[in-house]
């Protein structure tokens, strides 16, 4: 697999292997891509104006097939995941600057599907919910920063059918089902 990089100014992305330009990609504001040049498959490298690499994304035939890395400004991972088709698809994570997990969850087709978990950035749960082609579909919990439940509420299809809340010491302070 070919390792390419790639500089995005204004709407235009080049692309490049062994330092010469194969394609530009022009985007327009509706949208849509105009696509110059080979076709782009490859881990492709994109860097910042300093110099630090801000992505490397998989592609296969200009679509997103694979894993893909974005980096903040100052080098800290910030998510990874894998595409296929362009659409996100399998893991995905979300990390604080601190490299602790803030995010993590599965999806299918682009969509969310499975377990969602969103965590403090120490360490303790803060949301966990369940999704099903994309709207939640089952339990939902949300916790205090202590890690004392703040919430539960069951979904179907995207449909909220009961909540219950708790104070910050575990106790039921409001229940409705629809």
């Amino acid at each position: 697999m070919d390792l390419l990089t790639a500089t995005l100014q204004a709407n235009i992305q080049r692309f490049f292997k062994n330092g010469m330009p194969v394609a530009t990609w022009h985007y327009s504001s509706d949208g849509t891509i105009k696509r110059e040049g080979e076709k782009i498959s490859g881990v492709v490298r994109m860097y910042g104006e300093s110099g630090s690499l801000l992505s490397e994304m998989t592609y296969k035939h200009n679509d997103l097939n694979g894993r893909f890395s974005l980096f903040s400004e100052n080098g800290f991972l910030e998510e990874e995941g894998e595409f296929k088709n362009n659409q996100l698809h399998g893991a995905y994570t979300q990390y604080y600057p601190s490299g602790k997990i803030k995010l993590q969850g599965i999806y299918r087709g682009g969509m969310k599907n499975g377990n969602f978990r969103l965590f403090y950035e120490s360490g303790i749960t803060e949301e966990e919910e369940t999704y099903k082609n994309g709207a939640l579909d089952g339990n939902y919990s949300s916790f205090y920063p202590n890690g004392v439940i703040e919430t539960q509420a069951i979904y179907k299809k995207g449909r909220l059918i009961k909540i219950t809340q708790f104070d910050t010491n575990g106790r039921i302070k409001n229940e409705e089902k629809y």
